[in-house]
Protein backbone atom coordinates (compact mmCIF):
# COMPACT_ATOMS: atom_id res chain seq x y z
CA UNK A 1 0.00 0.00 0.00
CA UNK A 2 1.33 3.53 -0.99
CA UNK A 3 1.63 5.97 1.69
CA UNK A 4 0.77 9.63 1.46
CA UNK A 5 3.39 12.01 2.12
CA UNK A 6 2.76 15.68 3.58
CA UNK A 7 2.94 18.59 0.74
CA UNK A 8 5.09 20.78 3.44
CA UNK A 9 6.66 18.00 5.71
CA UNK A 10 7.85 15.10 3.35
CA UNK A 11 9.04 13.60 6.05
CA UNK A 12 5.74 12.99 7.51
CA UNK A 13 2.78 11.05 6.56
CA UNK A 14 -0.02 12.28 5.09
CA UNK A 15 -3.71 11.46 7.17
CA UNK A 16 -5.73 13.72 5.76
CA UNK A 17 -6.27 15.29 2.78
CA UNK A 18 -7.74 19.48 2.08
CA UNK A 19 -11.55 19.24 0.83
CA UNK A 20 -10.68 22.41 -1.52
CA UNK A 21 -7.29 21.76 -3.19
CA UNK A 22 -6.79 18.00 -2.45
CA UNK A 23 -3.63 18.20 -0.54
CA UNK A 24 -2.22 15.65 1.28
CA UNK A 25 -1.93 16.87 4.88
CA UNK A 26 -0.51 15.91 8.26
CA UNK A 27 -1.90 16.88 11.59
CA UNK A 28 -0.01 19.92 11.56
CA UNK A 29 -0.85 21.34 8.64
CA UNK A 30 -4.29 20.38 9.02
CA UNK A 31 -7.12 22.66 10.33
CA UNK A 32 -10.22 20.74 11.20
CA UNK A 33 -12.13 24.40 11.18
CA UNK A 34 -11.88 24.47 7.41
CA UNK A 35 -11.21 20.75 6.81
CA UNK A 36 -8.51 21.54 5.00
CA UNK A 37 -5.13 23.79 4.78
CA UNK A 38 -4.02 25.83 7.15
CA UNK A 39 -2.46 28.82 4.99
CA UNK A 40 -6.41 30.25 5.59
CA UNK A 41 -7.20 30.65 1.44
CA UNK A 42 -9.75 28.52 1.41
CA UNK A 43 -11.94 29.80 4.38
CA UNK A 44 -11.89 33.08 2.41
CA UNK A 45 -13.67 31.30 -0.64
CA UNK A 46 -15.49 28.39 0.51
CA UNK A 47 -16.70 25.92 -1.78
CA UNK A 48 -19.40 24.37 -0.05
CA UNK A 49 -23.05 25.65 0.20
CA UNK A 50 -23.81 26.59 4.25
CA UNK A 51 -26.86 27.55 3.66
CA UNK A 52 -29.00 24.70 2.94
CA UNK A 53 -31.46 26.55 0.84
CA UNK A 54 -33.56 24.32 -1.67
CA UNK A 55 -32.39 24.79 -4.93
CA UNK A 56 -35.75 25.18 -7.23
CA UNK A 57 -35.45 24.51 -10.76
CA UNK A 58 -36.07 27.43 -13.58
CA UNK A 59 -40.22 28.05 -13.46
CA UNK A 60 -40.86 26.82 -17.63
CA UNK A 61 -42.36 28.70 -20.22
CA UNK A 62 -45.61 28.39 -20.65
CA UNK A 63 -46.74 27.01 -24.53
CA UNK A 64 -48.64 30.22 -26.53
CA UNK A 65 -51.67 29.00 -28.19
CA UNK A 66 -49.76 28.79 -31.76
CA UNK A 67 -47.09 26.17 -30.19
CA UNK A 68 -50.14 23.99 -28.64
CA UNK A 69 -51.65 24.04 -32.26
CA UNK A 70 -48.66 23.54 -33.98
CA UNK A 71 -48.24 20.31 -31.49
CA UNK A 72 -51.55 19.05 -31.86
CA UNK A 73 -51.34 19.10 -36.17
CA UNK A 74 -47.72 17.46 -36.08
CA UNK A 75 -49.79 14.68 -33.36
CA UNK A 76 -52.33 14.49 -36.08
CA UNK A 77 -50.09 13.70 -39.17
CA UNK A 78 -48.05 11.33 -37.09
CA UNK A 79 -50.97 9.26 -36.47
CA UNK A 80 -52.04 9.35 -39.92
CA UNK A 81 -48.98 8.29 -41.35
CA UNK A 82 -48.78 5.29 -39.19
CA UNK A 83 -51.76 4.37 -39.84
CA UNK A 84 -51.32 4.52 -43.62
CA UNK A 85 -48.04 2.65 -43.19
CA UNK A 86 -50.09 -0.22 -41.23
CA UNK A 87 -52.58 -0.01 -44.01
CA UNK A 88 -50.19 -0.69 -46.96
CA UNK A 89 -48.42 -3.32 -45.12
CA UNK A 90 -51.63 -5.28 -44.61
CA UNK A 91 -52.53 -4.42 -48.26
CA UNK A 92 -48.84 -5.61 -49.07
CA UNK A 93 -49.31 -8.97 -47.44
CA UNK A 94 -52.93 -9.74 -48.98
CA UNK A 95 -51.41 -8.78 -52.31
CA UNK A 96 -48.29 -10.75 -52.14
CA UNK A 97 -50.04 -13.76 -50.20
CA UNK A 98 -52.44 -15.09 -53.48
Amino acid sequence: METFHCVNHPDRAAVYQCRQCGKALCEECYDPAVAGCLDGMHAVTPRVNHSFQTIQPPPRKQDSAGMIAWKVIVSILAVIGGATILFLAICGAMIFSY
